[in-house]
């Protein structure tokens, strides 16, 4: 199981049991890194954007409300659904690599913590056709703080229960995107971010993982050890401070070549 790519492990499906915890317990992104992923792009008033993967629309609300037009593809039905109404948002029944949009038709591609459950080959040449020339790629995750103590220990009890699933020991998946004739001037960004969590929200925000087991021996032996760490760092008001780093990927559409 652990060499078989993610896309193989019936990503469309996978969250259907997911997606209460998924809405409320799963981190938005800094709005350094929303600012950073614009900048340069127009008036976001102007910018149509395709978030895809969208799943409950967390990045989807963020771009919308700083005014863009946002287009939420998500295969998922149970996920597309719960996304919040909001004058600029669009919902798409799309995947990755079929998204249903028209050629040249947006001035952003987005994918929020998505991207390593894509196939990229296929992928990426979709994400090319959408983009207008002048466009861009954004690829954001909040990954775990390993300096922190609480994270390491959240990310260690999680994997042990998942049975060291991939997708619990990923780091994010960008060669394909670095190597691709498709896009250029790649380039990272790096932002710290956090979340205030009471422990069932830490344990609701272990739930929304995919792989987390939902209920039986490893379920319950993974509730004990997330107790165990938020009583340990729990601050005066009974919550602790979950810490990320969000990795951003930026890059352009290739141009032509002239030969």
């Amino acid at each position: 199981m652990h060499d078989q790519p993610l896309y193989e492990m019936k990503p469309l499906t996978r969250f259907d049991d997911r997606v209460a915890d998924y809405v409320r317990f799963r981190p938005d992104y800094p709005d350094a890194a929303i600012d950073t992923m614009l900048s340069g792009l127009g008036f976001p008033g102007m910018l149509t954007i395709a978030d895809i993967g969208a799943g409950t629309g967390i990045l989807s609300m963020q771009l919308a409300t700083r005014g863009a037009l946002v287009v939420a593809v998500e295969p998922n039905e149970h996920m597309r659904r719960v996304i919040e109404k909001h004058d600029r948002i669009l919902t798409q029944d799309g995947t990755a690599e079929s998204c249903g949009l028209k050629d040249e038709s947006v001035h952003l591609v987005v994918c929020g913590q998505s991207f390593h459950w894509f196939d990229s080959r296929r992928a990426l040449p979709e994400f090319r056709r959408i983009l207008k020339g002048l466009g861009r790629l954004a690829l954001i995750w909040n990954m775990r703080d390993h300096n922190d103590e609480l994270s390491c220990g959240y990310a260690a009890a999680l994997r042990v229960a998942s049975g060291d699933h991939p997708a619990a020991r990923r780091s994010v998946p960008v060669e394909s995107v670095r190597e691709s004739d498709h896009f250029e001037d790649f380039r990272e960004f790096v932002f710290p971010h956090e979340q205030r969590l009471s422990v069932a929200g830490l344990i609701g925000r272990a739930r929304s993982a995919s792989y987390c087991p939902a209920e039986g021996p490893a379920y319950d032996q993974l509730v004990d050890e997330i107790e165990k760490l938020h009583a340990a760092f729990a601050e005066d008001d009974g919550l602790v401070t979950f810490r990320y780093r969000t990795q951003m990927f930026l890059c352009e559409p290739a141009m032509p070549s002239d030969e």
